[in-house]
């Protein structure tokens, strides 16, 4: 019959393999410095398009052109011959 322990730990873990000490392994160590390493040799692909600071916008989308002009009066989803007034309850 095997021990059991206080805490359960999944077989083949990081936990199950982790040293008794608190001392960072030199493994962690040259892990963490090759993944580092690795990010910075990612090519930046994914960049936001130059806005020109001098023109005046009246908004911003993050999927193409804006849908409504900078003038315009309503949005296409209200209707403007609605009943106004009433009273909350």
């Amino acid at each position: 019959m095997t021990r059991r322990s206080k805490h359960f730990v999944i077989p083949g873990s990081l936990a199950a393999r982790a040293p008794r000490n608190d001392a960072i392994s030199r493994r962690a160590v040259l892990g963490l410095a090759a993944a580092a390493l690795a990010a910075t040799q990612i090519p930046r692909r994914a960049s936001a398009q130059p806005i020109a600071l001098d023109t005046d916008r009246h908004g911003m989308s993050a999927f193409g052109d804006l849908q409504y002009p900078p003038d315009f009066k309503q949005f296409a989803f209200v209707n403007p011959d609605a009943p106004k007034g009433g009273t909350y309850s």
